[in-house]
């Protein structure tokens, strides 16, 4: 079957289908029902468009695959040969593998072709050829009105996506109107608002693609092709979609900004929104999960963050679990053994004096920066609020002034947001252990660990593939240099 605008077409379409089903008693069941919406069936448009083979068509051909091995005699329905095939090489290449699959045939309403029979495949070639030639005549005068278009600069054709509608009014199925308004496309104020605020978030790095498909979704915004579900995907490519700066596109190529398309966002934030989510989900270590010393441990080499990773290790140890440095791998360390080591340190904090003393010291100076940090961090709560509101340069310029002020701060106040949570345990190490590995969270034991123990260097091993004892590992652990320091050693 085929996708059709027409809703009458495609219920004629199945009917015949299933006419041919009960005629012949098929035996038939709703998973080996498969259709291609909304793909084209022409090869060189699916060259052109970078796409692969239909997944309605492959998944046929899996299930032909499987039956026929299982000894099964198959017969494969179609409307009419063009609904599976529009290129006789293409027609072909199926017909010779489902001839060496078993029993095999293809029924349509123009007669039944077996793929091993001389005579049908060279009638069946014919006809496909038949198709090849309409397909491709049609496909030329349709590239051709579209590079016009482009030459003129406007969108080739097709529904605009999510944040845009035609000028003219128009519905997705409505046809051409008669208005000149029809080929421009202007912003959806509800669409393109959810779009600018999710750019501005996004540049930022306020939130991520998860979080803005659920409000999305929570909100009832549908997908334009009506979906209730924001996937990952769609909801990337329609941010990274050039439209929403209103730059006009060919063959994957921009060829600049277009007086038919009303920009959502300005061209500079777009091209940061690009370079934030190129970098966040396709950056290297992006799609890892957080352990329990990410973001704590720096490479005593290059100066950069370690990462955790899997890596096969020595005397028949596999998959073993380590922090590494991913620039040069000199300081890859045995993640249990580090592990122990920080939660060992962080219970002796606790219970030294002079550890609970110092969190239970506040004196003017501390206060006052308490008192400006959370002054900030109302601000920031306030800001992003507005967000939708604000141009998208002063919000960025504002969020960014804040957020550096907020660092400052922390970093005189000699606390990461957690202090008053490590003061909740001062003193009481026991009670800590009991609910250490069964209640809390990686997250809770991870912001634990970077107010009491904090941030440390890992030298290299001494010797490479031996993996060091805790107290290898204790020395192999320094304070963290200043920032000052590890700024200059990054530059050398």
């Amino acid at each position: 079957m085929s996708f059709d605008d027409s809703e009458e077409q495609l219920r004629r379409q199945a009917e015949d289908v299933d006419a041919i089903c009960e005629l012949h008693d098929y035996r038939t069941k709703a998973e080996w029902l498969f259709t291609d919406d909304d793909e084209s069936g022409n090869e060189d448009t699916r060259y052109r468009q970078r796409k692969g083979e239909r997944p309605g068509l492959a998944a046929l051909d899996a299930t032909v695959a499987e039956l026929t091995a299982q000894g099964h005699a198959v017969t494969v329905v179609a409307w009419v040969p063009s609904r599976l095939f529009r290129d006789a090489g293409h027609k072909e290449h199926y017909f010779r593998r489902w001839a060496r699959c078993g029993d095999v045939q293809v029924h349509t309403k123009q007669g039944v072709w077996n793929p091993k029979d001389p005579r049908d495949r060279f009638v069946s070639t014919i006809v496909a050829g038949t198709d090849q030639y309409y397909s491709d005549d049609v496909r030329e005068k349709v590239v051709r009105a579209h590079d016009d278009r482009r030459a003129s600069g406007l969108p080739a054709t097709g529904w605009p996506g999510f944040g845009h509608v035609r000028a003219c009014g128009c519905g997705s199925k409505s046809g051409r109107c008669a208005s000149p308004k029809h080929d421009r496309w202007i912003a959806d104020k509800k669409e393109a608002a959810l779009i600018r605020d999710a750019a501005k978030r996004l540049v930022v790095g306020t939130t991520n693609l998860s979080t803005l498909a659920g409000e999305w979704q929570a909100k009832g915004f549908k997908t334009r092709l009506g979906g209730d579900v924001w996937r990952l995907t769609s909801l990337r490519k329609t941010l990274l979609a050039p439209r929403v700066a209103g730059i006009l596109v060919h063959n994957g190529k921009e060829m600049g900004r277009s007086d038919a398309i009303e920009p959502i966002v300005d061209e500079a934030l777009y091209r940061r929104l690009v370079g934030a989510l190129n970098q966040r989900n396709h950056g290297p270590g992006s799609h890892r999960t957080k352990q329990l010393l990410t973001g704590l441990l720096v490479c005593g080499v290059c100066g950069r963050t370690l990462n955790s990773n899997m890596k096969r290790g020595s005397q028949g140890l596999n998959n073993l679990r380590v922090y590494g440095c991913r620039w040069d791998g000199q300081c890859n360390i045995k993640a249990e053994a580090v592990e122990r080591v920080y939660v060992e340190k962080m219970f002796e904090r606790l219970d030294d004096p002079r550890f609970t003393a110092a969190l239970e010291r506040v004196d003017d100076e501390s206060d006052r920066l308490l008192t400006e940090l959370h002054d900030q961090d109302a601000e920031l709560e306030t800001l992003k609020a507005a967000a939708d509101r604000l141009p998208a340069d002063v919000y960025i310029a504002k969020y960014e002034a804040i957020a550096t002020r907020i660092d400052e701060l922390q970093r005189r106040i000699g606390v990461t947001g957690t202090t008053s949570v490590a003061g909740e345990w001062a003193g009481k190490s026991k009670q800590l252990r009991r609910v250490w590995e069964q209640t809390l969270s990686t997250d809770e034991k991870r912001a634990l660990l970077a107010a009491i123990v904090g941030q440390s260097t890992v030298l290299p091993a001494e010797k490479r593939g031996r993996y060091a004892t805790d107290d290898e590992v204790k020395a192999r652990l320094v304070p963290l240099v200043g920032e000052a320091e590890t700024r200059e050693r990054r530059r050398r």
